[in-house]
């Protein structure tokens, strides 16, 4: 054994590695990879693609370590390519450099002795077992080595030499594969998922750069790296720009950082045909090998896709589909940067297969974008009528992303994606007005092209024209679309109807609310009901909760409650998607419950199920059916003063959609009525002559003014009068019938108002629509009651005394404020000046007489003030004429 000047030796010694390159300064410590490293497998191989954090994480291993470890070197090939003579050239210049080893030892001949031997190996593990510490190297760059006999020699000498360690970095396992098969060491490797930063350590980098690491900005970052290490850095250091800090979605990893990813991969795949399977591949962010082989034509596609897997590229990963290759974010954006810059001609033929072959698998979203990109709107638009229901309801906001880059000039020959784009405007509240443009559009488009549609087709233009009406106000058209949509529904053959597969549900229903908020609830049900059959036809339950959302509004608004139960329950028992039961597809449903809820004299339930969506109300085309059911909550609670100050508010503001005309004229009726209960006819015969003098809705209430002005005979004429006109709810229909009955009775007629009174509570109870007995005065009720008890009415007297509890919001009688002529005339002087000299000098009086006068209107009026002398005036019709 040769002498060693161990003095010498030990000098020129120092914790670490010799030769191992300097860290970075915001450097995040990653305890579960240095572990991985010191794991004492003999070989160790730390795999990624350039940027992934190889050279970091061993260096950051490397200064953990201490003077009483073995001797550690670190070697960076820098050769292109490294053969086997300038790969230990490498090497043992490396050792014999950082005083390691001498350079008159067999280590430092080892090079000029591998040509002179007949074993190369043999001499090899001689000349590493003389060092008398060992070694542990590290060697980067690996993947530069093109010769199998160094990954020989270094099983070869790791086998032998006990007291040696080897730790590669490496872009490729290509040769190292086969090397390893031979399972003579043992080895752990270090994968490139492994290496990808977790979301704390993200957190740590973003919080050292100085920046807040909220949840939604690690996963900014994440989508914008994958979590390779330079890429993570390169983002990390960008989010405090100038002074601001950025906003998550303005987070880029910046273009060099991008350009070096895009060099690396330019190492793996010299040979064209790869590097352009590799460009062709990038346009879909996940192939599986037919989808590769769909795009390129190359019939190696498996073996290069596990190739590219072997150099770090990107993973397989298992997927509905099967197993599917994803490149890794910035490396994707590297190829595809490329592929536009070297093959632009290629970009929309890739895009077109890839979007077919998204719309044969089912992808309805992935089709539609790509078959935009490319250009292909003919396409786009086929893929939009066959999956138009997925489109709105899955992925409705990515949707709108993809359609309103296309100009306006070119979408206006493709009504369907106009509609489309519409609706999603008008769902997310975004630009009403740019929705109504493309309403406009879409139906123009849609009336030339209907002569040139099959059927089907037809449906579905005239079903979106229906929406498209329906959403920019027009709701008399919406109905006589949505009427025509559902005829031709109807009259589609079956192999017709199999073509609309799973759309058909969600067009119906869009016909049935144009239908409904036209005042026509019967063909509406048939269109829900409809829409309910065809949601059978697609896998889950999620088609199946809007029409029955829908089915259940409709029969409590039409005072259907006891058939609207049962919607109602399967609703209950169903799961809903997150938000759906409080946005969109649910609001019918919440309807529903409310107005159940009031039929129970729960009023507070029923504010729980208005409150509920809340923030999709707005804009919402259902907005005018909850007002209405919020006014008749204000109507059971009493609070028909603030109610009515709030819905004429509500009605004034024009917020969000249009009110359909018979939702419109239903809420009239109901502020009517609260201006009643509050002692302000005036103000309630201002608002009713806005309205049809025949609607339903109005004639009631004004009926009810008549009854408590003490003019029974005038309220019976009026109720007498209304014929069937449009849309007569079944609440509105037994209030008709209270109200009758009352009148009667207060003209004496206590025989048919007996029969009356025994018609309407089987009504009631047929219907349970038990809350409308609060539209007549506490007196009349009581009075019908005794009524019916003195004609047997058994029935009828247990009702009334089942909602004896339940007190009528509105007084008996109207109280009439009479004015002197003397006080009438001061009244309206009133409103000219508030200073007594002047009325008394407009009026030749004193100031003691008029201040008289002041006196007795005030207290007629129940005021203290000019100012509330003229509001209680006006709201009593006293400033009129």
């Amino acid at each position: 054994m040769r002498e060693v000047d161990e003095g010498a030796t030990t000098s020129r010694r120092r914790p670490g590695f010799a030769g191992a390159p300097r860290l970075p300064r915001q450097l995040v410590d990653r305890p579960r990879l240095v572990r991985r490293l010191d794991s004492g497998a003999p070989l160790t191989i730390v795999r990624g693609v350039g940027g992934a954090g190889k050279t970091v994480l061993m260096a950051e291993w490397a200064r953990a370590r201490s003077v009483g470890d073995r001797p550690g070197q670190w070697v960076s090939l820098r050769r292109q390519p490294s053969t086997r003579l300038s790969f230990w050239r490498d090497v043992v210049d490396a050792v014999i450099d950082s005083g390691i080893d001498t350079d008159d030892s067999p280590l430092a001949n080892l090079v000029a002795s591998f040509g002179r031997s007949d074993d190369p190996r043999a001499t090899l593990v001689r000349a590493f077992s003389r060092l008398p510490e060992g070694i542990h190297l590290i060697i980067d760059n690996y993947e530069r080595v093109d010769d199998e006999d160094v990954h020989l020699d270094l099983l070869d000498l790791l086998e032998h030499c006990h007291e040696v360690r080897v730790t590669l970095a490496t872009r490729s396992m290509a040769g190292l594969d086969a090397a390893l098969l031979s399972l003579r060491v043992d080895t752990e490797i270090v994968g490139p998922e492994a290496l990808r930063f977790t979301d704390e350590e993200v957190a740590e980098l973003v919080r050292r750069a100085g920046a807040d690491a909220s949840p939604d900005v690690v996963a900014a970052v994440q989508r914008a790296t994958d979590g390779l290490a330079l890429p993570v850095r390169a983002a990390a250091s960008t989010l405090v720009s100038e002074g601001r800090i950025l906003e998550p979605r303005d987070i880029r990893v910046p273009d060099a950082v991008v350009s070096y990813i895009a060099e690396t991969v330019t190492h793996f795949a010299p040979d064209e045909q790869v590097r352009s399977f590799l460009l062709k591949i990038s346009v879909p962010e996940g192939v599986s090998v037919a989808l590769a082989r769909e795009l390129t034509g190359e019939e190696h596609a498996e073996e290069f896709l596990h190739q590219a897997e072997s150099n770090g590229l990107g993973l397989w990963s298992s997927g509905a589909e099967g197993l599917f290759f994803r490149f890794s974010s910035v490396v994707r954006s590297a190829l595809y940067g490329e592929l536009v810059a070297r093959l632009p001609e290629q970009v929309p033929v890739l895009r077109r297969r890839y979007a077919a072959w998204a719309r044969s698998h089912g992808l309805a979203f992935v089709a539609l974008s790509n078959a935009v990109e490319a250009g292909d709107l003919e396409f786009a638009s086929r893929i939009t009528l066959e999956s138009w229901a997925q489109l709105l309801e899955v992925h409705l906001v990515e949707v709108v992303g993809v359609l309103q880059v296309i100009p306006l000039r070119a979408i206006r020959h493709y009504p369907l994606l106009a509609m489309v784009l519409g609706l999603g405007y008008d769902s997310l509240g975004d630009n009403r007005m740019r929705a109504i443009e493309l309403f406009t559009l879409a139906i123009a488009a849609s009336r030339v092209r209907a002569g040139k549609t099959d059927p089907a087709e037809r449906f579905v233009l005239v079903a979106g024209e229906s929406a498209a009406y329906r959403l920019s106000g027009r709701f008399e058209q919406a109905g006589k679309s949505g009427e025509n949509a559902l005829q031709i529904f109807e009259e589609l053959a079956p192999a017709d109807r199999d073509e609309l597969e799973r759309n058909a549900y969600h067009l119906l229903a869009h016909a049935g609310v144009s239908l409904l908020y036209a005042g026509r609830p019967d063909r509406a049900l048939e269109a829900f009901r409809a829409a309910y059959s065809a949601s059978m036809q697609v896998p889950g339950l999620r088609a199946r909760l809007r029409p029955l959302s829908l089915i259940a509004g409709t029969l409590a608004l039409s005072g259907e409650m006891v058939e609207a139960r049962e919607p109602i329950a399967r609703l209950d028992r169903m799961d809903w998607p997150e938000g759906w039961s409080d946005g969109h597809p649910g609001a019918l449903y919440r309807l529903a419950q409310g107005f159940e809820a009031l039929e129970r004299f729960d009023p507070v339930g029923a504010q729980a199920h208005v409150d509920a969506p809340e923030r999709y109300l707005p804009g919402s085309e259902h907005r005018g059916a909850f007002l209405l059911l919020q006014a008749l909550i204000d109507i059971a609670t009493h609070r028909h003063r603030a109610g009515s100050v709030e819905l004429q508010v509500a009605l004034e503001r024009g917020a969000g959609a249009e009110i359909p005309r018979v939702i419109g004229e239903w809420l009239s009726a109901l502020l009517a009525v609260e201006y009643l209960a509050s002692g302000r006819p005036a103000r309630a015969e201002a608002v009713l002559s806005q309205q049809p003098a025949d609607a339903p809705a109005v004639t009631l209430v004004r009926a009810l003014t008549a009854l408590l002005g003490d003019d029974p005979a005038e309220a019976l004429r009026l109720l007498n009068g209304v014929r069937q006109r449009g849309w007569m709810s079944r609440h509105i229909e037994v209030a008709h019938s209270l109200v009758r009955a009352a009148a009667l009775l207060r003209l004496g007629n206590h025989d048919l108002a007996a029969d009356i009174t025994d018609e309407t509570v089987a009504l009631i109870l047929d219907r349970d629509l038990r809350f409308e007995i609060v539209f007549i005065p506490d007196v009349d009720r009581e009075a019908l009651a005794r009524n019916a008890s003195e004609h047997g009415l058994t029935s009828s007297v247990s009702f009334f005394d089942s909602v004896a509890d339940q007190r009528s919001f509105l007084p008996s009688v109207l109280a009439r404020t009479r004015l002197t002529d003397r006080e009438a005339t001061v009244l309206h002087q009133l409103v000219q000046t508030g200073s007594t000299a002047e009325i008394a000098s407009a009026l030749f009086v004193s100031i003691n007489t008029v201040k008289s006068q002041l006196r007795s209107l005030y207290r007629k009026l129940g005021v203290a003030s000019r100012e509330e002398a003229l509001v209680a005036a006006a709201e009593r019709g006293l400033l009129e004429g």
